[in-house]
């Protein structure tokens, strides 16, 4: 599901999510905010500062994604976005261990191994998304904009053939 798409800076630390767009909530939002709203002051005027679930999300996060050379390290930084995305861990299938296995299962988190030739293998399944009754505050909302720019940017790259379903 979606694409991968790089956040560099978000409440300090870069975040990979799986992300596509969401072309129902994007024109509904047409009047009021047409392109993404990167602003959080802006933002918040515009929403609010409670869960503002009138707002229509401009995307589908599909997962969000941490890689670390310590499987634990990277089970525990992955499972702080529960109420965000599912979550994902990559880790070198060389260190994978049991104590990083048992975090991983009780997060809620799903691992994914790398070996050295490039292969990947799903190590544990966790959950396929958000946690049940997350609230969606301000910050899961700036997410969702950074997302949508990140998309946009991807889409109208150089050389890039932009999907007809975004046109």
């Amino acid at each position: 599901m979606g694409h991968q798409v790089p956040i560099p800076d978000f409440r300090g630390a870069r975040v990979r999510l799986l992300a596509e767009h969401n072309l129902a909530g994007q024109r509904l939002r047409a009047g009021e905010a047409p392109g993404p709203v990167t602003d959080p002051l802006r933002l918040e005027l515009l929403t609010g500062s409670g869960e503002a679930t009138g707002w229509p999300r401009p995307v589908v996060l599909g997962a969000v994604i941490e890689a670390f050379a310590d499987p634990v390290m990277a089970v525990q930084r992955a499972s702080r976005w529960a109420s965000y995305a599912a979550r994902v861990a990559v880790v070198p299938a060389a260190r994978l261990d049991d104590k990083a296995l048992l975090e991983a299962q009780l997060r809620g988190v799903w691992v994914v191994t790398a070996d050295t030739a490039g292969r990947c293998s799903v190590a544990v399944e966790g959950e396929a998304a958000a946690v049940p009754g997350s609230a969606r505050g301000l910050a899961h909302r700036l997410l969702d904009e950074l997302a949508w720019e990140a998309l946009l940017r991807r889409d109208t790259a150089p050389g890039r053939v932009r999907p007809a379903a975004t046109r």
